[in-house]
């Protein structure tokens, strides 16, 4: 019989939360792997549908490659909009990824339209969540404004499950902007990510649908604030504009919002809002994981955007800027690389020609030069993998002591 994963769930309640479980199980034996929601106070009827368990864990169960059973409703959108999801991961990362069947107990078609329309917003703390809470309740959308007025927290992606203590002072530090903004605030705990089922880059969008899909009895809309714009979606990421509105079912749609507005010019609105730039939390770094340590990557493109937009000092960061750390800034991804750009491009427009600029010409230069030799490095290691002498070449520069 050919193997395959099963797809189950349960429930209890506690005193103080909601605990859900999603049960992973392969015919051939071996313990289930569970993936658990905590949805902390309330008590929210259970999703009609599983849709949001099923994008919560989609990238596990591509990697493994085998069909899969769902015990339970899976709405007709959704298995339409996971077959795209599939059909992206598959021609992105064909090495990682492969199409899996997805056999549910029962298809549901659903009415998506609820009394108000309402909607919730995942939020960190971060200059996009931030300036999506700030938007939509201030209007500035006009009548596209959504109905937005509860945020969503997830306790166990940025801050560790284990680190409550740090988790309740990044809440405490959000609550004068959401209070202000009249927004109710929900918490969800998970071990979503930190089961490492998943490779976090690829599935963090689809991880975090699955959270905001718990609360798809009361909210029609489930809006990710965007971290690439339209003019560069830095595709395959994560979360990029392509991708994350397939993220939604019958029942409940998930919005990637703001992609029409780059970083600096999401900076440069919450600079105008001292509350809102008081409580940014950027960092996810440094050893105080509430707090913005100031001198990792993140905080320091985030203190040049503030630079630019004429605040040199926000009050979401500790002390005065320094210019050397422009210096240190290192380069993870294609994305950060963008923020530099996008930086630099708006001092331009702006004719400012501080010193800071300057510093910062200088660094981006310096990257260029790291990733024309990179990008040659890597050329070279594919070519000799493909003729079979990768490896002998390493054993040679080893010998040579030109590489460990």
């Amino acid at each position: 019989m050919k193997d395959a994963l099963h797809l189950d769930f349960s429930a209890r309640r506690t005193p103080a939360s909601l605990v859900r479980k999603v049960h992973l199980k392969r015919d051939s034996g071996g313990p289930a792997t569970e993936i658990m929601y905590e949805i902390a106070g309330g008590n929210p009827e259970f999703p009609k549908a599983l849709d949001g368990f099923l994008f919560g864990a989609l990238l596990f169960v591509m990697g493994t490659g085998l069909p899969l059973r769902v015990h339970g409703p899976v709405s007709r959108s959704a298995l339409y909009n996971l077959e795209d999801v599939q059909a992206f991961w598959r021609l992105w990362r064909p090495e990682r990824y492969k199409r899996v069947e997805i056999v549910p107990d029962q298809v549901v078609d659903l009415k998506r339209c609820k009394p108000g329309r309402r909607a919730i917003a995942a939020f960190s703390g971060g200059v996009d969540s931030t300036f999506t809470v700030l938007r939509h309740r201030n209007r500035t959308v006009g009548s596209g404004s959504y109905n937005l007025d509860t945020a969503l927290m997830v306790h166990g992606f940025d801050i560790n499950l284990g680190n409550r203590d740090a988790f309740e002072r990044a809440a405490e530090r959000a609550m004068p902007f959401l209070e202000k903004m009249g927004v109710a605030l929900r918490v969800i705990r998970t071990t979503s990510k930190e089961l490492g089922l998943q490779n976090w880059e690829d599935s963090h969008a689809g991880q975090l649908a699955g959270c905001l899909h718990q609360f798809s009895d009361e909210f029609e809309f489930g809006l990710i604030g965007s971290t690439a714009s339209y003019a560069d979606p830095e595709l395959p990421y994560g979360s990029n504009p392509v991708l994350d509105h397939l993220l939604s079912g019958d029942e409940f749609g998930i919005i990637y919002d703001a992609a029409g507005f780059l970083k600096t010019d999401k900076i440069a609105a919450l600079a105008e809002d001292p509350v809102a730039t008081a409580g940014l939390r950027v960092c996810w770094q440094g050893s105080d994981q509430y707090r913005n340590c100031g001198r990792c990557g993140k905080c320091v493109r985030t203190r040049l955007s503030f630079l630019a937009a004429g605040v040199p000092n926000p009050a979401c960061f500790d002390g005065d800027f320094e210019l050397g750390t422009i210096d240190t800034i290192r380069l993870a991804n294609v994305s950060e690389w963008t923020r530099m750009k996008e930086i630099s491009a708006y001092a331009a427009q702006r004719g400012i020609k501080a010193a800071w600029v300057r510093r910062l010409h200088r660094r981006m230069a310096t990257f260029r030069r790291e990733l024309f030799f990179s990008n040659i490095s890597k050329t070279m290691g594919r070519s000799l993998d493909r003729i079979g002498m990768k490896q002998g070449v390493k054993r040679g520069l080893r010998t040579l002591g030109l590489m460990r």
